[in-house]
């Protein structure tokens, strides 16, 4: 729970300060004059809540992406990482799906060539 909360942490601060960044950004592209620089602050704060996403701070992993999915295909679903958007829920959730009835497939070929290599052992022992 602690490295849940970490993770929290982390990505938080990683916003607000993706946050801010747009904010400044967005006074400075404003060109903000003393007549309208409350209007001003309000719109660069309004835009930078809504386009801050603190994707800066995030890169692809590999590991974190195939620990997430074997998760969900071994219908295991820890819950520690899960999409924020609807979109993503959809997206995941057929991908699920998909991924379990995958995994049954894998795993019903597998206990059929089991089944076969046992099944020629014990014929060979002339145990049938």
């Amino acid at each position: 729970m602690e490295a849940a909360a970490n993770q929290e942490e982390f990505y938080t601060a990683a916003w607000e300060m993706n946050q801010l960044a747009l904010y400044n950004q967005y006074l400075q592209e404003g060109n903000c004059s003393s007549n309208n620089r409350w209007r001003c602050e309000i719109e660069a704060f309004d835009r930078s809540i809504q386009e801050a996403t603190g994707s800066t701070f995030c890169s692809s992993n590999t590991g974190s992406g195939a620990w997430f999915w074997f998760t969900v295909m071994t219908t295991v679903g820890y819950g520690n990482q899960s999409p924020v958007t609807k979109q993503g829920r959809m997206l995941v959730s057929c991908l699920a799906w998909l991924s379990i009835v995958y995994f049954g497939v894998i795993a019903a070929i597998g206990g059929s060539v089991t089944a076969v290599i046992f099944d020629d052992f014990f014929r060979k022992l002339r145990l049938k």
